[in-house]
This record gives C-alpha cells, structure tokens and sequence, in this order.
C-alpha cells in the first residue's frame, strides 16, 4: 500500500512539471506508460486522465478512464476473463485469427500485458499451422513417389515373365510330307514343305524349287521302276 501511494505520489509530481503544456512530450509519455502499467488507484487513474483531458491529449485521457475502469472491476469478473484468456492460450488447435481478435477486446480493456500473451500465441499457432502443412506436403509427395515406384516395380515384373514365356516356348519343327511311289518296295520320298530339298531313298540330298520340285515329285511318284 505505501509503495502504491508512493507511486502515485511520484506520478503527479511528474505531471505538474508538465501540466498546462500543449501536446505529448517525452515526459508526459513516459509518465502516461508508467500509469497504464502500475498505477492500480481507480481514483487516481480518472484524475490523471483529466489533466491529459485539460491539456488536449483525449487520446490518452481515453486510455487512463479505461484503465480506471479495469482496475475498478470486480475482482471475480477479471479473473473470469483472464480465465478465458489461458484457455484460449493452452488450445492446442487454437485459430490464431480468433487469439488476433481476443487480444484486441483485451487492448480496448488496456489489458495490454494479456493482449501480448495472445498475440504471442497467435503467432506460435501461424508457425505450427505452417509446419504441419509442410510436413503434410512431404507425406503427400512421399506417397506419390512410392506409387509411381511400386507401379514401375508391377510393369517390370510382368515384362520379365512375358519375356520368360517367350524363352521357354517349344521351336515348330518343319512339317515334313511324306509322297509314296507305285511300288511298294521302293522307299518313301520325303519333302520339306519349309525348303526345296528333295531327299531321295539313296540319302541324297537335291535342292530344286518351283515347278521343278513338283515334276521331280510327280516323275517320281508314276515310275513304274
């Protein structure tokens, strides 16, 4: 308590060497920011608001009433508000615009200190909220790579086994046609539809093409001998 009146002892001090001066000097801030931040008296608050009044700085006069009347609130209602304050504070998944405008109702009460903390932690959840969209992005696109490379992986794999199929499939061998003779007992004669060879029974081979293949087959095929 003496402390209390001890300030505001030192506060209009100050504020007569200035009173009846026009404008904000350095002075006068200094002792208006020194108010606003420890002077708790109601009373003493409006007064010094009126002289600020007197000397045409409304401004301020406006800021110190306001203050007055915060620090004339009850005490059951201020700690409701300041309450509400930490919870806002603590939400994990807080808006950080909705913390902007908290501490703008509070800066109007002149609750600067609180309004500070808000700010604060509006800008703590900007941070996170931007952290969590990069990590988000990073995951999307790992996702993304992952796909692409078990896509790649499945048409690598089905090239390999249609590759294997094609390896292991059995060679065609030509089709042979087997033309008999008249006579019994002279051996077959075979042709290979795939060439022009001509195997006769003695183990010769005569590669001949065209019409000559097909007299050879049909000579061979009428003579009595």
């Amino acid at each position: 308590m003496l402390v209390e009146v001890a300030f505001v002892s030192l506060v209009f001090l100050a504020w007569r060497k200035v009173q009846g001066r026009k404008g904000m000097t350095q002075e006068r801030k200094d002792i208006y920011l020194a108010a606003l931040e420890h002077l708790a008296d109601p009373v003493a608050l409006r007064e010094l608001a009126d002289g600020y009044e007197r000397d045409g700085l409304s401004v301020e006069a406006s800021m110190l009433r306001k203050r007055a009347d915060l620090r004339s609130m009850p005490k059951e209602k201020w700690e409701n508000f300041r309450a509400l304050c930490e919870r806002a504070i603590q939400k994990q998944d807080a808006n950080p615009q909705a913390l902007d405008e908290m501490a703008s109702a509070f800066d109007a009460m002149t609750a600067t200190g609180t309004a500070a903390k808000l700010r604060k932690r509006a800008a703590e959840r900007r941070i996170e909220i931007l952290a969590n969209a990069e990590i988000e992005d990073r995951r999307r696109a790992e996702a993304i790579y992952l796909a692409e490379q078990e896509e790649r992986q499945r048409v690598e794999a089905i090239r390999r086994v249609e590759a294997e199929v094609v390896e292991e499939k059995p060679i065609e061998k030509p089709e042979e046609t087997v033309i008999r003779k008249t006579d019994p007992d002279e051996a077959p004669i075979m042709a290979d539809k795939q060439t022009s060879t001509l195997t006769t029974s003695s183990g010769t081979e005569n590669v001949v093409s065209g019409d000559a293949l097909r007299d050879t087959l049909l000579d061979a095929a009428l003579d009595p001998n």
